[in-house]
């Protein structure tokens, strides 16, 4: 049993792993363990994890990362990225004070190439707690998953649990990530966003931090408008049927997936935030 369960996920390159571990057992905060799995994780790596002889590092058989997780917290980790030696601790001793937030996440901030002090595409990110963070959601992923502590006890009450993938690579993540939160959300879960950089990411790596707060995959948006107006259908049946008629002219190229979603669907619930489910 530990405080926090860190899950590393595996990049296509290798270069960073090390460092990243290094990362990780550096923290001012101790109470962890670091999963790897065997079924996503390279033979190399899985090697090179166990050779720190740390005792907080296990590797799992399999992807079941929420399961196997002993700790109160769930907190992310990529390969390619660095935490801030204080991370888990802040982090920590934030969800111990709120209660009521279920994710904590925090900004990243770039090194190497001479850009130490340059500050990534966190400008479009929001930050403080979210307010209705599956409108959020229809317009852009808002939680950059390497920065982000989760409470376990939310996940277990709400059958919540992280996809089973063969390749934890930055694509399939960014994905599995946001329907990870939309979950979250759906269920009444609270995100705060740390304006703190408390993680760190290779200069290199911009387009992967550019990825993980672009928009949604189509199908997650759908996903979130399909639960918005199920939710909402005693107080506006209506909705149904003007879904089923957008969708009708998206098919016939009448209108587009912005029209429907971005142009309607979005600001009508953002308008009746306060008397619909949003």
């Amino acid at each position: 049993m530990c405080e926090i369960s860190v899950i590393m996920t595996q990049s296509k390159e290798e270069s960073y792993v090390s460092s990243a571990i290094v990362s990780i057992l550096n923290q001012s905060f101790t109470d962890f363990e670091i999963l790897f799995s065997k079924t996503s994780t390279p033979e190399e790596i899985l090697s090179l994890a166990s050779s720190f002889c740390d005792q907080r590092i296990r590797i799992l058989s399999g992807n079941d990362f929420f399961k196997a997780a002993t700790g109160k917290y769930i907190a992310f980790m990529h390969a390619d990225y660095r935490m801030q030696v204080d991370r888990l601790k802040l982090q920590y001793a934030f969800m111990e004070a709120a209660p009521s937030i279920t994710v904590c996440a925090s900004r990243i901030k770039q090194f190497g190439n001479n850009k130490t002090d340059q500050n990534t595409k966190n400008s479009g990110m929001p930050a403080g707690l979210i307010e209705n963070p599956l409108l959020v959601l229809l317009r852009m992923n808002f939680i950059m998953y390497p920065t982000a502590t989760i409470r376990k006890e939310f996940l277990s009450e709400h059958g919540i649990y992280f996809p089973r993938l063969p390749i934890l690579d930055s694509e399939s993540l960014f994905s599995a990530s946001t329907l990870l939160w939309t979950e979250i959300a759906k269920h009444g879960g609270q995100f705060y966003v740390d304006t703190q950089f408390l993680m760190y990411d290779h200069a290199r790596q911009n387009h992967e931090i550019e990825k993980n707060l672009g928009r949604p995959p189509e199908a997650d948006v759908n996903n979130i408008i399909d639960f918005l107006v199920d939710a909402n259908k005693e107080k506006c049946p209506e909705l149904h049927i003007t879904m089923e008629n957008f969708r009708q002219l998206q098919d016939r190229k009448l209108m587009t997936f912005q029209d429907v979603v971005y142009d309607f669907f979005h600001n009508f619930f953002f308008k009746n935030r306060n008397y619909l489910i949003t």
